[in-house]
């Protein structure tokens, strides 16, 4: 019993929600994110707007006409990775003993 109360407390605010939102009378205009925000608009500079507008353009006509560089190091190769898992996956168990056999205790202080 209470748990059907439960849930019908926790559906009610989301079913007067859509009777609200199918109910609302249609709205002549939308409002600008301008409009709905609280501050105002920050006017830029038509200098700054002018310096972007040519940075951009530099930036393009460069990428346009130079070729992509490339790297002449040599690529380094990394070898693989061999954990506990992998020797899991591997079905190597007993290698498991091995490592944990290696290991020696700490002295005590």
């Amino acid at each position: 019993m209470m748990m059907l109360l439960l849930i019908a407390c926790s559906l009610l605010p989301m079913a007067i929600g859509l009777a609200l939102l199918a109910t609302a009378p249609p709205v002549e205009r939308e409002p600008t994110p301008a409009e709905l925000s609280m501050s105002r608009p920050v006017v830029c500079p038509w200098h700054v707007r002018a310096y972007a507008w040519m940075a951009r353009t530099n930036r393009s006509a460069h990428r346009a006409l130079m070729r992509p560089r490339r790297l002449r190091a040599p690529v380094l190769r990394v070898a693989a990775d061999v954990t506990a898992a992998h020797r899991i996956l591997g079905g190597r168990v007993a290698d498991l003993w091995s490592i944990s056999d290696s290991h020696k205790p700490l002295p005590c202080r």
